[in-house]
C-alpha cells in the first residue's frame, strides 16, 4: 500500500487481456468518463511489480455525494486464478470428451436413468442406423433396437444391480431391420449431479461369422477323417525338430490300442 500511494493507477494496476496481451483501458477512467458501473471482463490479467500474472474479476463503481455529483471511483478486485485455471481444465477434459465420444468407432450414447436416449455419436448411427433425431428422448425398446429382450432385461438387472455391465454379447436390430451381433458394456455416470448410463457397443457380426465358419470346417474336418476306413494322425513339427501328436482319428486309435 506505500508503494502505491501517490502513483498514478496505471503505474500499480497493470491489467492486459489474456488471449491478445494488450493493455487493458484504465476502468477508473472509464468510469470517470461515463459515470457508469464498469464491469471487466474474465479474460484479464494483472501484472504486479515482480512480473507475476494473476487472474482477476473487477468492476469499477462511481462514488457520488448527496448531489449526485461524481467525486470519485471505487475499484473492487479479486483473485480467480485458482477458479480460471480449475474451469479451463475442465473445458479441456469436455473436449477431449467430446471428441472421444464423437470420433469413436464404437456406438456410443448416453441415457437417462430411466432409460431414454439423450444423445448418440456417429458411431451408433454407422452402426444402427439410427440418427440423434430418430432417439433422443425415447427408450430403446421404443425404437425395437433389442432383438433378444431378454438381454435388455439382463442389462437392466445388472446396472440396478451392480451399476455397470461388461460385454454383453447380444442381438440389436437395425432401423432397416437387419440384425448384427454386438458386445455391449454399460455403467452408470454421473452428469451434472446427476446419475446416468453412458453405454459402448461393439460390433463382432463377422468374428462371429468366421467364429461359427472355423467351427463349422472343423466339424466337417471331424466327420471326414472319422468317417474314412483308415487311421489318420497330424502331427505339428516343433522348432527344436521334435514332433507333437496335435489329432488322431478314432479309427487310428483302434488300430493303437
Amino acid at each position: 500500500l506505500v508503494d502505491a500511494k501517490g502513483k498514478v493507477l496505471s503505474e500499480v494496476f497493470n491489467i492486459i487481456n489474456v488471449e491478445t496481451r494488450e493493455i487493458v483501458p484504465n476502468p477508473v477512467k472509464k468510469v470517470l468518463e461515463s459515470g457508469e458501473i464498469i464491469a471487466i471482463g474474465r479474460q484479464t490479467l494483472l501484472i504486479n511489480r515482480l512480473g507475476e500474472e494473476f487472474y482477476i474479476s473487477d468492476s469499477a463503481a462511481p462514488i457520488r455525494d448527496k448531489e449526485q455529483n461524481l467525486t470519485g471511483v471505487v475499484l473492487v478486485f479479486s483473485d480467480v486464478t485458482e477458479k480460471y485455471i480449475a474451469q479451463n481444465q475442465l473445458k479441456e477434459s469436455e473436449e477431449k470428451y467430446k471428441k472421444a465420444f464423437q470420433n469413436s468407432s464404437d456406438a456410443i450414447n448416453i441415457n437417462h436413468r430411466d432409460g431414454t436416449y439423450i444423445t448418440v455419436n456417429d458411431g451408433f448411427t454407422n452402426l444402427t442406423g439410427f440418427t440423434q433425431e430418430d432417439v433422443v428422448g425415447k427408450l430403446s425398446t421404443e425404437i425395437n433396437i433389442w432383438a433378444i429382450p431378454e438381454d435388455y432385461e439382463k442389462l437392466v438387472s445388472g446396472i440396478n444391480d451392480t451399476g455397470s455391465v461388461i460385454n454383453l454379447e447380444t442381438k440389436f436390430r437395425c432401423k432397416d431391420g437387419s440384425l448384427l451381433t454386438a458386445i455391449i458394456s454399460a455403467e452408470i455416470i454421473i452428469l451434472n449431479n446427476e446419475p446416468h448410463i453412458l453405454t459402448m457397443t461393439r460390433d463382432i457380426t463377422e468374428r462371429k461369422k468366421m467364429e461359427e465358419l472355423i467351427l463349422k470346417s472343423k466339424q466337417q474336418y471331424e466327420n471326414l477323417v472319422s468317417n474314412i476306413p483308415v487311421g489318420v494322425y497330424v502331427l505339428l513339427t516343433k522348432p527344436e525338430g521334435t514332433f507333437t501328436l496335435e489329432y488322431v482319428s478314432p479309427r487310428m486309435a483302434e488300430m493303437l490300442d
